[in-house]
């Protein structure tokens, strides 16, 4: 309140001022800034988020590809596998061929070697004529002296640890002179089994029967 004279009196005059507008205008500034703000925060949100998608969908992507080259990498190596286990297969069956050839043909080896030290140790007053070898079937022929030389053959083929199954198919008597003494004449079957074919250089060894 100010007070003065105006013509010898005194005047008194009240200033009023009147801040509604300029309120107003303040609260219009801070909302306008508040939404701005918030606008600004939205926007700031949106692109954070966006990024992030990117960021993370850039990030799966690598990883599938990575996931591919890795599926890719595998699969080769299981193929390589797969062949070397076929190959690993192939090389088996193989050796077993060749161990099943390697084992035949040395069954064989034994059994010719018992075939050789049985004919070169045949008894004495008994001879071998003939010979049919059908593995692992033999047949041999000849001529005794004697039916005592004959028995002690098979005597002697039945206690051979390498022999199975003698069999004496046949034996005739005939007499060639008539002064001499009579010839046996004989066909004996054996088997020399490939199992039972081995260390089969025992020799034979006969005695004089008793006639």
């Amino acid at each position: 309140m100010h007070g003065g004279m105006h013509g010898g009196m005194r005047v008194s005059t009240l200033m009023t001022i009147n801040l509604l507008p300029w309120r107003e205008a303040r609260q219009l500034r801070r909302r306008q800034w508040f939404w701005a703000g918030l606008a600004a925060a939205a926007l700031l949100a949106v692109v954070a988020v966006a990024t992030a998608a990117l960021i993370a969908q850039s990030v799966i992507s690598g990883r599938e590809r990575h996931n591919s080259g890795m599926a890719a990498q595998l699969d080769a190596l299981q193929q390589r596998v797969s062949e070397q286990d076929a190959l690993f297969e192939a090389y088996q069956r193989q050796d077993a061929e060749w161990a099943g050839t390697r084992r035949l043909h040395s069954a064989r080896l034994r059994q010719t070697r018992t075939l050789v030290a049985l004919l070169a140790n045949e008894p004495e007053g008994l001879t071998l004529d003939r010979l049919r070898y059908a593995p692992p079937a033999i047949v041999v022929e000849g001529a005794a002296e004697s039916a005592g030389r004959v028995s002690q053959w098979m005597m002697l083929l039945g206690n051979h640890p390498y022999i199975d199954n003698p069999e004496l198919q046949a034996l005739r008597v005939e007499d060639i002179s008539s002064g001499g003494r009579p010839i046996y004449f004989y066909r004996v079957r054996f088997e020399l089994p490939v199992s039972g074919a081995a260390f089969a250089d025992t020799a034979f060894m006969v005695t004089e029967p008793d006639d």
